[in-house]
C-alpha cells in the first residue's frame, strides 16, 4: 500500500505526499518543498519562529532540566510568539519537504479506518495480507499536536528498497491540527532513542535487514527565491551532485545519547575576520529556510556585515535586511571544517534582501541550520560512526 506521510528525523521535517519519483540508478526518492504561500516575508518568519519553539521543546527541557530560568525564558518567550501569530496552519503554510512511501499494497496514511480524520487518507489493515496486529497503546506528541493509537507491523518500501518489515502506529484519535495537513502521519530518521515504544527506526530496519549502507543523504535545489526540489537518497551518496569531497563533523549527545542530528560550531568568518563564539550546538534542519541565533549573536553577526540593518517588528521582534548587492564572504566554522554561505536570502521590502542569518532569541547556546547552509551543500547523516558529512553541490 502507498504511504503519504511526513518524513521526519529529529530536526528534519520531511513531509509525505505525492511526488515525481527520481529515475536513477540510486535508492533515492524525489521531495518537493512545501512553504506558506500568499504572506507577507514578515508572516512567514511569524509562523516559522513559532513552528520552531514547538518542536524544539522537548530538547530545551532534556538541555536545561532543572535551570528554571532558562526554562522561564523558553516559556516566555512561546507565549509572546503564541500571542502573535495568526497563520493557519494548513496544506499552503505546514513547511517542509514531501515524497511518497510504500507500505502493503494501497494507499497508506497513519490514520487508521477507526480514526475519525476528516479528509484524510486513512489505512485499512484488512485489505493487506501482510500486516500484523500488535496492538501495543502508544500517544505521541509533536508540538502542541497529539496523536494516540496502537502499533501495527507491515512491510515498508522506499524508492528501491522492497519488503522491509516495520513496525508503525496506527492512530485512531489525532488533534485538530491534522485535519488542516495535506500529509497523513510521519516518517522517522531520527535516532532510536526518540521513537516511540522503543520501535526499530525504519532507517535502521533497512540497514539491518536488506544491508544497505548505514547513511543517508539529501541534496537540495533552488528554483527561485522562495522555491527549493530535492532527493533524499538512502544507504548511497549521489557523486553526481558534488563539486568536492567530503569533511565529516561528529554527532553531539544530550545526556550520554544520540538522539538528535546535532554537532559543534565554533564560530563564523566574515571577510576574513573571524568572530568567535562560545561554542554552540548547530542543530540541522531542512524545514527552515534562514540560519538562526539568539539576538546577541545575530547583531555581533550582523556588525560585519556590509550594509546590514535591523527592522523591528512587533510580531516578530525584528528582521535583518542588507543589501542586496553585498559580496561579503561568510563562513561558519565546524571544528577544522569551514562552510561558505550566501548571507542574502532574498528579496525583502524596499530594495533590501533578508539577511540569511535572522534572530531568535530562546535559548543562547543553539543555532538552527537551515536551508541558508543546506542549498550549497550535499548533507549525510551515518546512523553507525554518528557523524554529518558535508560536501559542495556542483552548480
Amino acid at each position: 500500500m502507498k504511504l503519504y506521510v511526513p518524513i521526519i528525523w529529529l530536526f528534519y521535517a520531511i513531509s509525505i505526499i505525492d511526488a515525481v519519483p527520481v529515475t536513477s540508478n540510486f535508492n533515492s526518492i524525489s521531495l518537493v518543498k512545501n512553504a506558506p504561500q500568499n504572506y507577507s516575508w514578515n508572516e512567514v518568519q511569524q509562523f516559522y519562529n513559532y513552528y520552531y519553539m514547538l518542536k524544539y521543546e522537548s530538547l530545551i527541557q532534556e538541555t536545561y532540566g532543572s535551570d528554571q530560568g532558562a526554562l522561564n525564558k523558553f516559556e516566555s518567550t512561546k507565549k509572546t510568539l503564541s500571542g502573535s501569530v495568526n497563520l493557519t496552519i494548513s496544506s499552503s503554510s505546514w513547511p517542509g519537504y514531501y515524497g511518497p512511501v510504500i507500505i502493503g499494497g494501497q494507499k497508506f496514511n497513519v490514520p487508521s479506518v477507526k480514526c475519525d480524520c476528516d479528509g484524510r487518507r486513512k489505512f485499512n489493515e484488512s485489505l493487506s495480507k501482510t500486516f500484523k496486529h500488535i496492538g501495543t497503546p502508544f500517544t505521541f506528541y509533536y508540538g502542541q499536536t497529539e496523536v494516540h493509537g496502537v502499533l501495527g507491523k507491515d512491510q515498508l518500501s522506499v524508492g528501491k528498497i522492497k519488503h522491509v518489515d516495520q513496525i508503525f502506529g496506527l492512530s485512531d484519535d489525532e488533534s485538530v491540527f491534522f485535519n488542516e495537513v495535506e500529509f497523513d502521519g510521519m516518517f522517522g530518521m531520527g535516532f532510536g532513542s526518540l521513537s516511540i515504544e522503543n520501535v526499530t527506526t525504519p532507517f535502521s530496519n533497512m540497514v539491518n535487514q536488506k544491508g544497505i549502507n548505514p547513511y543517508f543523504g539529501f541534496h537540495f535545489r533552488q528554483l527561485n527565491d522562495t522555491d527549493y526540489v530535492g532527493t533524499l537518497t538512502l544507504g548511497e551518496i549521489d557523486s553526481t551532485k558534488l563539486s568536492g569531497s567530503f569533511s565529516y563533523n561528529k554527532v553531539s549527545k544530550i545526556n550520554d545519547t544520540y538522539k538528535y542530528w546535532i554537532t559543534k560550531v565554533d564560530g563564523v568568518s566574515i571577510n576574513d575576520h573571524k568572530l568567535k563564539y562560545k561554542q554552540k550546538r548547530a542543530v540541522f534542519d531542512i524545514g527552515y529556510p534562514v540560519i538562526y541565533m539568539p539576538q546577541d549573536d545575530a547583531d555581533a553577526y550582523h556588525k560585519l556585515i556590509n550594509g546590514s540593518r535591523f527592522i523591528p517588528s512587533l510580531d516578530i521582534g525584528g528582521v535583518y535586511v542588507v543589501s542586496c548587492n553585498t559580496t561579503d564572504n561568510v563562513e561558519f566554522i565546524f571544528g577544522k571544517n569551514s562552510y561558505s554561505i550566501n548571507p542574502l536570502l532574498g528579496p525583502h521590502a524596499f530594495g533590501d534582501c533578508a539577511s540569511s542569518v535572522q534572530p531568535l532569541d530562546i535559548d543562547e547556546n543553539t543555532w538552527i541550520f537551515g536551508e541558508a547552509l543546506l542549498r550549497d551543500y550535499y548533507s549525510v547523516y551515518n546512523i553507525d560512526n554518528f557523524t554529518i558529512g558535508l560536501a559542495p553541490l556542483s552548480k
